[in-house]
């Protein structure tokens, strides 16, 4: 079995704004192994970015944090923010998805790379220089493009820039957050596909925050649900595209242009409520029973390679 790489283990998040308190993630358990891509995958407000933004240790206070996450043998939670920092440079590093917010809009993008090498490498101008157009190259940008300011770049280079960037250091995990939400569909495919080839070329691990079913179908091995900030359901990624079981998994394929291009939307009835006791997804839930609303489902194994977290055990006429 190969070594994990990140662990989480009943992590919860809350956001605090004066009085007013919010659970972004409720006792979240993750693992994810060496050279292993994951999908994490939920909509708006299902606690994905909190997750990702955790992992990275870029929340704190006032804001409130419990549980643990490892990173390669290390304790984040344990940290102070100088090694924090250290480590987001050398074990972890992330893709955010707005590259225009991301990058500074009046400093060249190769000296946005060379800065982070001559800090966290310790190179050279002259070394980090060369070291940005290997990078460059490897992302498919030809060299010339360094000179360039970000503005100046179509969103699926700028992407690809930010990607050169996070593999800078040479990252074990690397968190990829709606990279391609901007991009067209061709754009998206192409910058998908050579993430795919990085990663398996490179062998870091992955974590994708993405919509975009019928792509991670094929760059995906696993796949997380995730909502309410908890996990709804785990498993091989192609398996739950094919045969979700959970309902609320089911809701979310159903409703994916991606995944049913000919289909009317489903969709999933309801809305989200904060501060439930029992299952998150209870109120919106085509098959609850009484008790769902009061007691809290924990993620157990349903069949091979499954894993739901379900009163019923998941869907009714799927497992029964």
């Amino acid at each position: 079995m190969s070594e994990a790489v990140f662990t989480a283990k009943g992590l919860t998040k809350t956001y605090v704004s004066g009085e007013v308190t919010v659970k972004a993630l409720n006792s979240v358990d993750l693992e994810i192994a060496e050279k292993e891509v994951v999908v994490l995958l939920g909509p708006s407000g299902s606690g994905k970015t909190t997750l990702a933004m955790s992992l990275m240790g870029l929340i704190g206070s006032p804001h409130e944090v419990c549980g643990e996450i490892n990173i390669t043998g290390k304790d984040l939670m344990s940290l102070a923010e100088k090694d924090k920092k250290k480590l987001r440079w050398k074990t972890i590093a992330m893709v955010f998805q707005n590259s225009l917010d991301v990058l500074n809009p009046v400093i060249k993008v190769g000296q946005q790379i060379v800065e982070p090498l001559k800090e966290a490498e310790g190179l050279s101008e002259r070394e980090a220089s060369l070291e940005t157009e290997r990078l460059l190259a490897l992302v498919g940008l030809e060299r010339y493009w360094k000179d360039s300011f970000p503005h100046q770049l179509s969103g699926g280079m700028r992407q690809r820039v930010l990607l050169a960037m996070a593999l800078s250091c040479n990252p074990r995990l690397l968190i990829l957050d709606e990279p391609t939400s901007s991009l067209d569909a061709v754009t998206r495919k192409a910058l998908f596909e050579m993430v795919h080839n990085l990663q398996e070329k490179i062998g870091f691990s992955m974590l994708v925050i993405s919509h975009d079913l019928s792509t991670m179908k094929d760059l995906t091995e696993k796949m997380v649900v995730i909502y309410g900030g908890e996990i709804m359901e785990s498993g091989l990624t192609g398996e739950i595209i094919e045969e979700p079981a959970h309902p609320y998994t089911r809701g979310l394929v159903n409703s994916s242009v991606q995944a049913f291009p000919y289909k009317d939307l489903w969709g999933i009835p309801g809305e989200v409520q904060a501060g439930v006791s029992g299952c998150a997804f209870a109120g919106r839930c085509t098959q609850a029973l009484a008790g769902c609303g009061e007691r809290k489902p924990y993620l157990e194994q349903v069949f091979a390679n499954r894993k739901v977290a379900c009163h019923r055990g998941g869907i009714i006429d799927l497992l029964h």
